[in-house]
């Protein structure tokens, strides 16, 4: 069996004290952001994901998985890991500002003493040891031990037998009764003995039956798991009575990564809707109340952070969902009432009534030349100073009218 070390070798500390070395011995491992990993690290950046990469062990060998947001890079390579990679002593992994170098070492199994292990072999005593006699040397060997098999008495088959043969309250060291007390193992019995004595305790006494563990109960339809979501989603208690618990749950955990995901896209086109119109107003992250939707670009990574209790510095799902509703329903509000205003403005400087004000009331023939003239130069004025002419002055009425609707309503 292998095992693998991984050494962090950039840094000397990590920012939370945590360890800068990870072992495993024949088992697979987590690595990310999240407490919960195997082995955490941590990244107030949030360039690390939660769940960041995982190593398996399959056939003796440790497998580098990637399944991050922002990719795991191996040995300085310029694109991020695709596939599995199997792991070799030296190799050196880079996940967001660490870089890991893995060490692989063969280790044996563990020894397994059988209870017919020999006896491990005495140590020589130390020279001021006075309690180790002659040191390693054996005692003198018993001739009686030298004898055929035959002349052997008996042996006891079993060592729990040696051992309920003797009475209660006799210490290990007391002589032995010659007439209720079997031979010591491995020792011959004396000449006057002519048969081997049998206790009339059992020879094994079993131990007690374990009892089964109970088998968890099929699930019911329409279980407790049903009866807390119903609570939670105001539904009658007869609701989904004759739906499967396990199949509903997962269900409905498919739906809520799909509405998560689905709620994030809207929220960045949102955000890009706001930098093409060019307003002042921008979100950025900060210290507390952060929200997943809008800053963690995974759905899943996101919906876990959402329910959560132990995430400091973001908003739970609750309050995530409702700010984000709210803000997508501020932002379509905003963008009707923008587009007509802007679009209003913009119809009212070059209409005829303000370009004929302009110009001024005249008595000769070329009063229309005037007028032409007039507009000609308040839309170059308008114009030449934005690259796309026109549509940069919408778009420039467009956000100020944006932000006044917007901020109205926040």
């Amino acid at each position: 069996m292998n095992a693998i070390t991984l050494t962090i070798v950039n840094l000397d500390s990590l920012p939370d004290g945590g360890p800068i070395q990870f072992r495993a011995e024949g088992r697979g491992f987590e690595i990310g952001r999240d407490a919960q990993r195997d082995w955490a690290l941590p990244d107030p950046r949030l360039f690390i994901s939660s769940r960041h990469c995982e190593v398996r062990y399959e056939g003796g060998e440790y497998l580098l998985i990637d399944v991050s947001t922002n990719g795991t890079f191996v040995n300085g390579a310029q694109q991020r890991l695709k596939g599995a990679h199997r792991l070799r002593h030296g190799d050196k992994i880079t996940i967001g500002n660490y870089i890991i170098e893995a060490a692989i070492s063969a280790i044996g199994p563990p020894r397994s003493e059988g209870p017919w292990s020999a006896a491990p072999s005495r140590p020589a005593a130390d020279d001021d040891d006075i309690w180790g006699g002659r040191g390693a040397a054996p005692p003198p060997i018993d001739r009686r031990q030298l004898e055929p098999p035959s002349r052997k008495a008996l042996r006891e088959a079993d060592f729990i037998a040696s051992h309920i043969d003797m009475p209660a309250g006799r210490s290990a060291f007391d002589a032995p009764d010659q007439q209720q007390t079997p031979h010591p193992r491995g020792f011959p019995a004396s000449a006057a003995a002519e048969s081997p004595h049998y206790s009339d305790a059992p020879a094994y006494i079993p131990p007690a039956p374990i009892p089964e563990p109970p088998r968890p109960a099929t699930p019911a339809r329409g279980g407790d798991g049903l009866a807390a979501f119903k609570l939670g989603a105001r539904l009658p208690v007869h609701a989904l009575v004759n739906r499967d618990q396990s199949e509903a749950i997962q269900e409905i955990g498919a739906i809520m990564l799909m509405v998560t995901e689905q709620v994030s896209q809207l929220l960045r086109a949102r955000a890009s809707a706001k930098a093409m119109a060019r307003t002042s107003k921008r979100t950025m992250i900060g210290a507390l109340d952060n929200n997943p939707l809008k800053f963690i670009p995974e759905p899943t990574e996101a919906l876990e952070m959402m329910l959560s209790k132990d995430r400091p510095g973001y908003l739970d799902g609750m309050r995530a969902f409702r700010e984000a509703f709210e803000d997508l329903k501020s932002h379509e509000m905003a963008t009707y009432s923008a587009m007509q205003k802007a679009l209003a403005r913009l119809l009212e400087d070059l209409a005829p009534e303000t370009i004929e004000a302009k110009t001024g009331k005249s008595a000769f023939s070329n009063s229309k030349a005037k007028a032409w003239e007039m507009f000609v130069a308040r839309w170059e004025a308008k114009t030449e100073a934005h690259e796309n002419g026109m549509l940069d002055v919408f778009l420039a009425y467009f956000a100020e009218a944006y932000q006044d609707a917007s901020g109205k309503r926040r």
